[in-house]
């Protein structure tokens, strides 16, 4: 009775197993016209001598915006961010970076390219404590921008723009603080004037304050405009849009859908600098969610926006490039900690095409499955509708990567 129990169990493995090969689990097979063409795309990728991005030429010169979405606290992503925008702009292609950072954080981070003032990034870096940015990694990757940057000749120099939410009130106060003039304010702004400098000299991180004195400000702005437009000079335009972007990034974080409403914002931002994007071509890497050109679970996405949306001067201009790991670290939040990370579906299949830490695929070529069918590499999110290419129109693999690690 025991060998025949024995026995069963030994089946039941050996059919979960084949199920878990054959049909939804991580080693599932990959149909064999998907692996050949998988294989014959395979690109093996080095962040010391990335020569095979060329491979992306082609999608530089018919796309306007390239994005690369990442799973954050993944020590890869910073190398991979600064292997692209360093080769885009020694290809003299890139007019504009694009982070998922705010309005307030590029601000202060175009001042630190210019002069390296270290205190800029210590000061910024400051209220990201328990934010997947607040890692060494990506204060370092940083100092690397700013050395690319003054590498590179004047007229090939890149812009930041910064149109994520204001997600932190103390650096969006300090943006305020430093667009003020040296000089005494109208009475009527006085006190106004005075809150801001507690705020910023108390690293007030209340954002419910913080909100209280933009709301303030925002009302100056409207009722007292032309006085507000005096004092502030050619400052007052960008016063007034990190004002407005604090109140409404606080009114969004209070919403049962801060999701939707976040990427409508940032939407909102992009548009602001449409006539920028309109006559440039830019990068940004981004989480994952944010690049896929399509919408998923009702949500759309940013590259959704700009690649389809008719306010956008970017229709059909995005390409993004979607990373996938297997076998690395992670860093999670609230608290801080360590995991094992990997979202690879077919991991059998891509070893053997993969024999390196990073290999690229493309997924938009001539005769390419992923052109007719929803084949999808990756078990973070569940697609139901179009094709492949629909949501990205690359991926490169990951394979043991670290974790990013925290700043101390």
């Amino acid at each position: 009775m025991k060998a025949r129990t024995v026995t069963q169990l030994f089946f039941l493995l050996f059919l979960f197993f084949l199920a878990c090969t054959k049909a939804n689990g991580p080693n599932q097979k990959m149909p064999r016209d998907v692996f050949d063409y998988l294989e014959n795309q395979a690109q093996t990728i080095s962040v010391e001598s990335p020569i095979n991005l060329a491979s992306l030429t082609s999608a530089m010169d018919n796309h306007r915006f390239i994005m690369t979405g990442e799973t954050h606290g993944i020590a890869a992503n910073y190398e991979l961010e600064f292997m692209m925008l360093k080769h885009l702009a020694e290809e003299d292609w890139l007019d504009y970076y694009v982070p998922e950072l705010p309005l307030s954080f590029c601000y202060f981070l175009s001042q630190y390219l210019e002069d390296g003032d270290e205190m800029i990034l210590t000061r910024l870096f400051e209220p990201l404590q328990g934010t997947f940015s607040w890692t060494t990694e990506a204060k370092q990757h940083w100092r690397k921008v700013r050395t690319l940057y003054q590498s590179l000749p004047l007229d090939q120099r890149f812009s930041l723009i910064g149109i994520e939410v204001e997600h932190q009130a103390r650096n969006a106060q300090w943006m305020m603080l430093d667009l003020l003039p040296n000089q005494v304010a109208p009475s009527f702004l006085e006190s106004k004037v005075e809150a801001l400098e507690n705020l910023v000299d108390m690293n007030n991180d209340n954002y419910l304050v913080f909100y209280s004195l933009a709301s303030d400000f925002n009302a100056l702005l409207d009722s007292q405009s032309s006085a507000m437009r005096d004092y502030l000079g050619g400052s007052f335009e960008l016063f007034q849009e990190v004002v407005q972007l604090a109140i409404a990034t606080y009114e969004a974080r209070n919403d049962d859908v801060f999701s939707s409403q976040r990427e409508a914002l940032i939407f909102e931002n992009f548009l602001r600098h449409q006539s920028l994007f309109a006559n440039g071509n830019s990068y940004g890497q981004w989480g994952a969610n944010h690049i896929y050109r399509q919408n998923i679970d009702n949500i759309r996405w940013l590259a959704a926006m700009i690649n389809k949306d008719p306010l956008s001067p970017l229709q059909g201009a995005i390409y993004s490039i979607l990373y996938i790991y297997h076998d690395c670290k992670a860093l999670l939040k609230n608290p801080y900690r360590e995991v094992n990370y990997s979202n690879l579906l077919f991991v059998r299949d891509f070893k053997k095409m993969a024999q390196k830490d990073y290999t690229l695929f493309r997924l938009d070529q001539a005769g390419s499955p992923f052109l007719e069918s929803l084949i999808w590499p990756s078990n973070s999110v569940q697609l139901t509708e179009g094709v492949a290419t629909d949501y990205v129109q690359s991926i490169l693999l990951i394979r043991d990567s670290p974790a990013a690690t925290t700043l101390n």
